[in-house]
């Protein structure tokens, strides 16, 4: 039986070059994961590749409702976030790197004006503003250090309209991949003072924050977004499909079937294939929401109705269009991919490849179809505000 194959081509991300904290840096590419703090008592937190906050919110690490506890200090001055989605295949790295960004400020109330450890006193110019503190970040991946940054000597310093101040850190991946269903921890750490046995402390009042403008963002330098929505198209041969029923492929048949019924028969249709790639298991997306639209001169109405198929663990929508009825060009048509009314991905039918009766269709190694990741790396659901 002839192999029918639809190769999924991926885009290419561009590296983006590390900086250090509070200077400008360009916007990276690649896998965005979102952190939040679940349990401000214990620096618990998790990373999320769905869920940015929209609203923003700055829990205080160690706020009870008594207050701060003071020791020991860095109870309060480390997170642990724990990815909360497990992979379903393994992503490999890219040369760009590992991108932070990351806010602190300082509490106007309950900071203290000077620090004491082993004689060293920094000084704290206003309340609200917390002098010289380093932070470091460590990724792990199944276990094992994938990499770490640090920044020293920033001031945390609360604006006048509650901005916290920010840090972004960047470090090149230490492993080659995150291998499908791998655990992934980040842990972010600061303090102002390392005594010569490797303690660090410093003042415990600091909020961390989250949503609108200020979440927490690892990205990850990926070949492959948490959910990307692909549109793909090739030309049928019908003539062959309709005189030999083992060139058509399984989850075409029975729509070719009454394709081939009609008297004269179409020779060839254009397929049309829109499909969801998913990093992450369970992802938020409602595949009745999927459709096709074709856009060009005139209205395309010879369609069949959508069908789906999954092939690898990938969910397809497809439909295919006698564009011969319609007496129409389809090198003058885009095809969308729409999710919930909106287009995902974009696909130009010239990129259609004719079926030959003679040979196979080409396999994985080829570009049988074009791909489009049209903005829409990822769709970010809002789990909680």
């Amino acid at each position: 039986m002839r192999a029918f194959f639809l190769s999924l081509v991926l885009a290419s991300l561009l590296a983006v070059p590390g900086v250090a904290a509070n200077e400008s840096m360009a916007e990276p590419a690649g896998l965005t994961l979102y952190g939040h703090v679940l349990d401000p008592a214990t620096g618990a937190g998790e990373i999320t590749p769905y869920d940015p906050m929209k609203e923003w919110y700055s829990p205080g690490i160690c706020a009870l409702p008594n207050g701060y506890v003071p020791a020991p200090a860095m109870d309060c001055q480390r997170i642990v976030y724990t990815l909360n989605a497990k992979t379903v295949r393994e992503l490999p790295f890219t040369t760009g790197d590992v991108h932070l960004t990351f806010y602190l400020s300082a509490d106007f109330i309950l900071v203290p004006t000077t620090l004491e450890d082993n004689g060293v006193t920094p000084p704290v110019e206003d309340a609200g503003a917390i002098p010289r503190v380093n932070v470091e970040a460590v990724l792990s991946i199944d276990g094992q250090e994938a990499g770490k940054a640090q920044v020293e000597g920033v001031d945390v310093v609360t604006g006048p309209d509650g901005a916290p101040t920010a840090f972004e850190l960047a470090f090149a991946p230490q492993v080659a991949s995150i291998p499908a269903g791998a655990p992934v921890t980040l842990t972010i750490q600061w303090w102002q003072v390392e005594t010569p046995t490797g303690v660090r402390t410093g003042m415990t009042q600091y909020n961390v924050h989250e949503g609108g403008d200020y979440n927490t963002l690892l990205v990850l330098p990926v070949t492959a977004g948490a959910l990307e929505f692909l549109a793909d198209s090739v030309t049928l041969d019908l003539d062959a499909m309709c005189a030999d029923a083992s060139l058509v492929p399984k989850h075409l048949r029975k729509v070719v079937k009454p394709l081939c019924a009609q008297a004269p028969a179409p020779a060839s249709a254009t397929l049309v294939d829109g499909s969801v790639l998913f990093a992450f298991e369970n992802p938020p997306v409602d595949l009745e929401e999927l459709a096709i639209h074709l856009q060009g001169p005139a209205e395309a109405k010879a369609l069949t109705d959508p069908f789906s198929w999954t092939a690898a663990g990938v969910p397809h929508i497809g439909v295919i269009w006698d564009h011969a009825a319609d007496g129409a060009d389809p090198a003058a048509y885009t095809a969308h991919v729409m999710y919930e009314g909106a287009s995902v991905a974009e696909l130009g039918l010239e990129k259609a490849l004719g079926l030959d009766a003679g040979g196979d269709l080409p396999g994985p190694s080829f570009a049988l179809v074009a791909l489009a990741l049209v903005g829409a790396a990822a769709v970010a659901l809002r789990r909680r505000v």
